[in-house]
Order: C-alpha cells, then sequence, then structure tokens
C-alpha cells in the first residue's frame, strides 16, 4: 500500500462517512478515533450518499421516495426537528469543504429512493465554489445501489468514469 495515493470508497451513508473523512482532517470538532498519524487522502469518491442534512426539506422527493428526514430520525432516534442545527451542520460533508480538500468523484441514481439525488448536486456545487476538483456521474433512471449488480449498465459507466478518475487523481 502507498500512504501517499490513498482514495476512500463509500456507498450510501459509507459514502457520507468517506467524504466527513477526506473532509475533515485536523478538524477538532471530528478527532480521529484512535491515536495514528495522518496520511492525508488524495481523492475520495462517494456513491450515492447523504451530504446535507441542513437541507432537508429542500431535497423532498416523489411520493415514491421517503423523505430523507425519516432516514435521520431512524439514525438518531428523534424527530429531524429535534436534532439540533450544529449536529446537522457537523454531520453533513458539504459543510466542511474548503478549496484544500481531495478531489472528490460523485455518482448518484436520478431514481434513488432513499438519497434524493441533489443531494450529490449540492455537494458537486459546493466543491465548483471551492475550486476543488471533482466528477459527478448522474444516471437518470437508476435507483439506490445501482452497483450492487456490478456488470449492470450504470455500473459499467460507472466503473469506467470512477477508474478514469481515481488513474487521473493518483498518478505519480
Amino acid at each position: 500500500m502507498d500512504p501517499d495515493r490513498i482514495a476512500l470508497l463509500g456507498r450510501s451513508a459509507g459514502g457520507l462517512f468517506a467524504l466527513l473523512a477526506a473532509y475533515t482532517e485536523g478538524d477538532p470538532q471530528l478527532p480521529p478515533s484512535c491515536d495514528v498519524p495522518d496520511t492525508g487522502v488524495e481523492a475520495v469518491a462517494a456513491f450515492y450518499a447523504p451530504t446535507d442534512f441542513t437541507r432537508l426539506d429542500e431535497t423532498q422527493g416523489p411520493w415514491w421516495r421517503p423523505n430523507l428526514g425519516s432516514s435521520v430520525r431512524d439514525s438518531t432516534g428523534g424527530a429531524p426537528d429535534f436534532v439540533a442545527e450544529g449536529d446537522r451542520r457537523l454531520a453533513s460533508p458539504i459543510s466542511h469543504v474548503d478549496p484544500r480538500d481531495p478531489p472528490t468523484f460523485l455518482t448518484h441514481g436520478g431514481q434513488d429512493q432513499w438519497s434524493p439525488p441533489e443531494q450529490s448536486q449540492l455537494l458537486a456545487n459546493r466543491l465548483e465554489e471551492a475550486g476543488v476538483p471533482h466528477r459527478l456521474i448522474e444516471r437518470p433512471w437508476a435507483r439506490h445501489g445501482f452497483d450492487g449488480a456490478w456488470g449492470s449498465w450504470d455500473a459499467q459507466i460507472v466503473r469506467h468514469e470512477l477508474k478514469e478518475f481515481l488513474e487521473n487523481e493518483l498518478a505519480d
């Protein structure tokens, strides 16, 4: 393993955690869980991840998609109204973006039934504003977990784009 070429990848909540780990290096509000030297992250990839818990009402989906707030309620034990605004901000990767962040790869399905695709679009817009290299691959008809069948059409497209992204960003 080359500690100078570390990339993180996560799907759904794992994507949320990968983004937080990549964007919060050295942040005293989110310290490491163990005493190890930080090697840094050279690139990060998140598949269909929630990125902004402060804008739950703005990412309401169509009738068939549950409200992202229901996921917050399930994971926190309380309704989103009772989760402190500061906690939602702290848990939102979009709140930690700055120009020093690593290049970021995002992908989201337009028919995602759990994490609204607007969540990746919001983060891509914020990365653009901060000047962070990024790529957003949108699959219009894909649903949450679309890459579970790694040979599927959408997964093949995203796999090719991810490979190209990582080769470019992790090149010596």
